[in-house]
């Protein structure tokens, strides 16, 4: 089985894509976190728990790639070291033909294609949470997640061969009973909902007939402030100068629900989740 390399923000969403990743058996060689607004405190020990601490896990504090190029910009001295660690654990993965897959801002992908391009080239699979064919949810043209850095966004898409990005037309489709997951939303009703987007992610990569998908040639808008972080898919392919990437446009309900019911069933059997740090 492939390795996965998993870049996340450490949101709840991330953590049911985790507890989907365990239930699947699936070999995750490590966590790599930018943490973001949805970030939770006790993310480390919750994914520590449903690994049982053998899956290493870092955190990188790392700005927006558009910063490294202003006065200043660089990141502070106390984060040069776990950026290094970072893309040296991107390179190894790499190196055995590992499969990325990013729930959050493609800051850290993007910057070892810069510097490791023979290594990144190696990446078995490059799937994305991300992007939009309609319309976003940051600005009218924009998803949130490639318009935090979509300068990253665009080097990624630009030099990754045929990823699969999951929309956030789909996103939205991608909700589950918060109650289901108790250890994460201990006074939820089963009329509320969250965010399993990642989840879907995961379903398209280890179930692809469950992902109706299409094939669009994709460059990420950089220069007008108002399609800025827009992902302009020629969704004719006549531009055969843009890479062709694929987007999960649906995906099997049944399917989507059992994955679900999984990565809940994982999540109880995580003993004491009384876990902060």
């Amino acid at each position: 089985m492939r390795p996965i390399l998993f870049s996340c923000s450490g949101s709840a969403a991330d953590l049911i894509c985790l507890a989907a990743l365990r239930a699947s058996g699936a070999r995750l060689c490590s966590i790599v976190q930018t943490p973001g607004e949805l970030t939770r405190a006790d993310f480390p020990g919750k994914a520590a728990k449903l690994f049982g601490g053998e899956v290493p896990w870092l955190q990188v504090n790392v700005p927006p790639l558009r910063s490294f190029f202003a006065p200043g910009g660089a990141p502070a001295a106390g984060e040069a070291q776990p950026l290094s660690r970072a893309l040296a654990w991107f390179a190894s993965a790499a190196q055995e033909g590992a499969v990325l897959l990013s729930t959050t801002r493609l800051t850290l992908p993007a910057v070892f294609f810069l510097s490791d391009p023979v290594r990144a080239a190696k990446l078995s699979k490059v799937l994305v949470l991300g992007g939009a064919i309609y319309g976003g949810d940051a600005t009218p043209t924009a998803e949130s997640r490639i318009y935090d850095d979509p300068e990253a966004a665009e080097i990624v898409l630009a030099r990754a061969e045929n990823a699969t990005l999951l929309p956030l037309e789909t996103a939205k489709q991608c909700r589950v009973p918060a109650a289901r997951f108790p250890n994460l939303f201990p006074y939820a009703t089963e009329a509320e909902k969250t965010d399993a987007a990642g989840l879907g992610l995961l379903l398209a990569l280890e179930q692809p007939q469950a992902a109706a998908c299409e094939q669009y040639r994709v460059r990420v808008e950089l220069e007008s402030p108002l399609s800025r972080g827009c992902t302009a898919c020629d969704v004719l392919c006549r531009d055969k100068t843009q890479p062709l990437h694929a987007f999960v446009t649906a995906l099997d309900v049944k399917a989507f629900s059992e994955a679900a019911r999984k990565a809940g069933e994982a999540l109880r059997q995580g003993g004491d989740w009384n876990v902060e740090t």
